[in-house]
Order: C-alpha cells, then structure tokens, then sequence
C-alpha cells in the first residue's frame, strides 16, 4: 500500500495498520475504530501524545519528515504517517495493580509526594520516562510520571503538582491517608532513552517535569552513554522555593559528569529566563534532545530544533497537560 490517493496507513516500527479513511474525522479517530491503541489524553494537540512522522501525504501542507498530532490531523486525504513506537506492545505491557497509600509529603512549592505500596510478589516494572495511571474509588483517573519504583519494598513514588480547585488535588490535599487503596496501571509511554549517535543530549524540564527527566538519567547504563556526547539538564521553575528533588539530581549529574542549569521566570532577585531562552542560545548541531513539562515549552522546543536542523526523530517529548475540573498532570 502506497498510502496515497485516499489511502492511510500507520506503521510503527515492526509493523503496520491500515487505516480506512473517514472525511469527517481525524486520524486518531480514524486509527481507533480501526482497533489501533495510539497513545492520547487531551484530544486538542496540548498533551502531543498521538505525534506520528509523515512519511507522506496528499495533502500538499504536510511536509515528509515534519511531525503532526494525528488528533488534529484530517483523515480526508491518503497517506503515510509513523508512530516513534509499537502500540499494541506499548498496551500490553501496562498492568492493573490494587495499591495502598503509604505516605503523603509536601516536598516544595505546590508539589506533593505521593508514595503507594503494590501487593506482595507485585513490583511494577517500568522504563525511566514513562508513567502510571491512577484511579480513585470514585472512578477518578490521572495519569502521573513514576518518579522511582523501590524493588525491595514494592513502593512507588510519584510527585504531583497541585492544580487549585481541582478534584485529584483536593483528594490529595485534603481527604488522602495513608491506608486509603487505590488502582494503579502502567507502565505507558515512549518518552524514555534512545540509544542515537549524538554530539551532545539535552534533557529538558518544567517543574515536575524533572520527574521523568531524573528517573530516566537515574536509569542510564555505559552503552546508554557511549555515543551520546555530552549531557546537560536545563531545569525551569517559577521561583527557587518551588524547587524539590535538588539532592538527588546533584547526585546523578556528579555521578555521569551531567552539566546543569536552572533558571526562574518569576524569581525577583535575578535574571527572569526560561528553559527556551537557554536554549535558544545553544548550538544543536547534532543533539538529541528530551523535553518534558508545561506543553508550550515542549512545543516551543519542538519548534526551535526545527530551525536550528535537529533531527525531528531525535526530539523526543512528554508534555504535562491540566484539566482543572480534575486535577493534577497528564504525563
């Protein structure tokens, strides 16, 4: 199959889905009748979980080699577009676990530590970078970045930006406790290290976004590193009061010899920056680049290594999105 003149195929690596055409839908929505799983949440481009490569298109707009958000993709027109991942396997390897609150911490500005125990012999498996989701009794569901899983003790951490007014938020801030069960299914999600030859590896992160960032650098073995240059955090938060977790980064960047740089867009005693303008100052010949956190910065960085000639296929991103009417990030 070509995937032109009306045709639509999604492929991934070791393997393909064809896709019927729909005039009236996307074609997320369009691959899911179809019974192919693409990874989505928000359904208006924000959270960019359902980004695919064009390969080609009929539409003369989509350029091959540009990445698009198949939730806002129109399935009228043929073509060929590549997911980063298999996602019958990515859905697979996700399991549901019965799991107990066993501690409740403020760590720093507007961020808790959510720790939960899984039953015995049930340790949950997962890849630095990628995310749980969580279900109240009420049925309430979000979905958050494992920050670290504890083999010996079957415990796994999660820290959660607390959204004003929303429901997840208030039951963690106001009504959880330790004991209280809930359900927790994963590991999902792509956004963990890719062994690419690279000149140097940027790491990028927002707030809580250095969650993820900091599972997955904890995570990096000698081959991970052989050929991926050099290593460098950029780290952006509000104020230095919202800052959490700076032993344990300190810790792995002394450890693999990673650079760092933070920076405050609202901090009033210095330079007011943020994670694009540091970048937009580098030299990306040759990068492969991660970025998790607030989804415009994600885009912004998505946008600026276009210009600056990186490889779309060595960007790799997990934007966080907020719902306020329920509360807390989407990893």
């Amino acid at each position: 199959m070509s995937g032109l003149s009306g045709e639509l195929l999604i492929r991934w690596p070791g393997g393909s889905q064809a896709v019927l055409t729909s005039p009236s839908s996307s074609i997320l929505d369009a691959a899911l009748a179809a019974g192919v799983p693409i990874p989505h949440s928000c359904l208006r481009s924000d959270c960019l979980q359902c980004s695919a490569f064009v390969v080609a298109s009929d539409d003369s707009a989509l350029e091959p080699g540009s990445r698009v958000d198949l939730c806002q993709t129109s399935a009228a027109r043929g073509g060929v577009f590549e997911l980063s991942a298999d996602p019958y396997q990515l859905r697979a390897s996700a399991k549901m676990y019965p799991a107990k609150v066993v501690e409740l911490a403020s760590v720093g500005g507007e961020t808790m530590l959510l720790r939960l125990l899984t039953p015995r012999n049930q340790v949950l498996g997962f890849q630095g970078g990628q995310y749980a989701s969580i279900t109240l009794g009420s049925g309430l569901t979000r979905k958050y970045s494992i920050a670290g899983v504890a083999s010996a003790t079957r415990e796994v951490s999660f820290y959660i930006r607390m959204v004003q007014g929303g429901q997840f938020s208030q039951w963690l801030g106001r009504q959880a406790k330790n004991g209280d069960l809930v359900r927790m299914q994963g590991p999902y999600g792509d956004f963990v290290f890719k062994r690419q030859p690279a000149a140097k590896t940027l790491f990028l992160a927002t707030g809580t976004g250095i969650v993820p960032v900091l599972a997955m650098l904890e995570a990096l073995t000698t081959a991970d590193l052989t050929n991926s240059g050099e290593l460098h955090v950029v780290w952006g938060n509000r104020v230095r009061a919202d800052l959490f977790l700076q032993d344990r980064l300190d810790a792995i960047c002394a450890r693999l010899g990673v650079s760092q740089t933070q920076v405050f867009s609202r901090e009033s005693d210095g330079q007011r920056m943020r994670v694009t303008d540091v970048v937009r100052g580098m030299n990306l010949a040759g990068a492969a680049v991660y970025a998790a956190g607030n989804p415009e910065m994600v885009r912004d960085i998505r946008g600026l290594c276009v210009t600056k000639g990186v490889n779309p296929r060595f960007v790799h991103s997990d934007a966080f999105t907020f719902d306020r009417a329920i509360g807390g990030e989407v990893a």
